[in-house]
């Protein structure tokens, strides 16, 4: 691939990313503060556990079909073949899986009152089979994904403000979020017909099962320590708790969001690369990206970490200032995801070693669950922010290791220490700001404006980051082109 190309499906991704970001920013703080803490925790437990029955029907195939259909994107015939495979498999575990979902909750005491919520959850559970997101990553289809976003999400924002008005419209707010998956769905089946075409015969759909096998598991098991902590709180200490701890999650996954971003732009190169053992080009690329991912991720932490209470106080309201110390402690996994990442999604996976992504995840689970079971009866929404940032640390330590057997690929962990370095500026620009006694949005704008500025001067001058350097001559030569 081109490095051109590259660098235009990152563009794109951080759009996509910008809107990701962009729309919680709006529609957050107007949903919080109408649905409540405890509206938006009834949705945050239902949520919960439709995510947990997607991920257990999709069967792992939304990363293992980028990955496939990356490999034979150039052929036709090919590409149709794996699509057709592909859809029917997802199609056939849905419909299992739908069954098992309506049976929990009709006869479920503890899941029935939210019975109303649960069968807009099955909507989007059924949807998932037609999204078919991983057929235009894997092609690359950057700017339709994209564009196709903001257009969806521009009307899902219009419709959350005129539709949702009080505690009442939880099923309002949640069924914009249905609408939302099939908008989606519906463009998609129509876009994929100039790339695709469906067929039933001659398939070949067993040739999937073992890899499948690898990845069905890896969802499995992720999603306990993803999902299930939001449902084993709403079980333990109820709708208020999973309100808080879901609006902490709900900030700390705004940045996160960026950074998955940055590394799903690079996995159908690597996998091609991969495919074609040109391991110099997946050093380059890993080196990149693990780069991006200090450079971005470490000041994103120190960020919300020190502007915790704004954040809050901003994007939720003051009645979710219990919420704050579980932000805090959630926000150093800004960081470790992105590396887990790098040293996950962007090597274990396209080089066909997922086994080792699933063992690191098992680890994952055990650790979430046992310590989840032991810490929310005591400290409630603080008790499962803990767990999600030590289960987080453990993943991506054995992530490390295992990664260490498939490549030779050493990072400069130095820059690590560079970035913690650059964001000890943000202290005393908090604390200054912070005196201003103004508007958590004023004390926000101000405090980020000044942290960017002063962690990117550091990088350039004192530590002559590469990757900054790089992007300065670029824009130099941008405007000496263009005088």
């Amino acid at each position: 691939m081109a490095t051109n190309t590259i660098k235009k499906n990152a563009l794109y991704n951080i759009v996509l990313s910008a809107s990701q970001v962009l729309f919680p920013v709006i529609v957050f703080p107007y949903v919080s503060r109408v649905l409540g803490p405890k509206g938006m925790g009834s949705i945050g437990f239902v949520e919960s556990f439709t995510q947990y029955f997607i991920l257990l029907a999709a069967l792992g195939i939304p990363i293992y079909g980028v990955r496939e259909i990356a490999k034979v994107r150039s052929n036709e015939r090919d590409r149709s073949a794996i699509f057709s495979e592909l859809l029917c498999i997802h199609l056939l575990s849905t419909l299992v899986i739908s069954l098992i979902f309506i049976g929990l909750f009709l006869f479920t005491p503890q899941l029935s009152e939210y019975r109303t919520l649960f069968w807009v959850g099955l909507g989007v559970l059924v949807g998932q089979v037609f999204l078919i997101e991983w057929l235009f990553q894997g092609l690359e289809a950057f700017k339709y994904i994209t564009w196709r976003s903001l257009l969806i999400r521009t009307m899902s924002i219009v419709l959350i403000f005129l539709l949702v008005k009080d505690e009442s419209d939880t099923l309002v707010y949640y069924g914009i979020s249905l609408l939302t998956v099939w908008g989606n769905l519906c463009m998609n089946v129509l876009y994929a017909q100039r790339f695709v075409s469906l067929r039933f015969k001659g398939l070949k759909l067993s040739r999937h099962l073992k890899p499948l096998v690898n990845f069905y598991a890896f969802g499995i098991v992720v999603s306990v320590y993803t999902l299930l902590d939001t449902a084993i709180l709403g079980l333990f200490k109820g709708d208020l708790d999973v309100g808080y701890y879901t609006t902490a999650v709900k900030l700390n996954k705004l940045v996160i969001t960026v950074l998955t971003a940055l590394t799903l732009v690079t996995i159908p190169a690597l996998s091609q690369a991969y495919h074609q053992s040109d391991m110099q080009r997946v050093i380059g690329l890993l080196h990149k990206s693990f780069g991006y991912i200090v450079l971005i991720g470490v000041p994103a932490w120190a960020g919300i970490t020190i502007y915790a209470e704004e954040f809050i106080t901003l994007f939720a309201g003051e009645q979710y200032l219990p919420a704050i110390l579980s932000l805090q402690i959630m926000a150093p996994t800004i960081f470790v995801v992105g590396l887990s990442n790098v040293f996950g999604m962007q090597i274990l996976n396209p080089s066909n070693h997922e086994r080792f992504f699933l063992r690191a995840a098992l680890i994952g689970m055990l650790v979430s669950v046992t310590t989840n079971l032991l810490l929310i009866p005591l400290f409630g929404h603080f008790g499962t922010a803990a767990t999600t940032l030590l289960t987080e640390l453990v993943v991506f330590f054995f992530l490390y290791r295992y990664s260490k057997r498939v490549v030779t690929f050493a990072p400069d962990w130095t820059l690590i220490l560079q970035a913690l370095t650059s964001a000890l500026a943000f202290l005393p620009i908090y604390w200054t700001v912070k005196r201003l006694d103004g508007h958590p949005l004023m004390i926000l704008s101000l405090g980020i404006l000044f942290c960017i500025i002063g962690y990117f001067l550091i990088q350039y001058n004192l530590f002559k980051n590469v990757l900054i350097k790089d992007f300065a001559t670029q824009v130099r030569r941008k405007f000496s082109k263009h005088p």
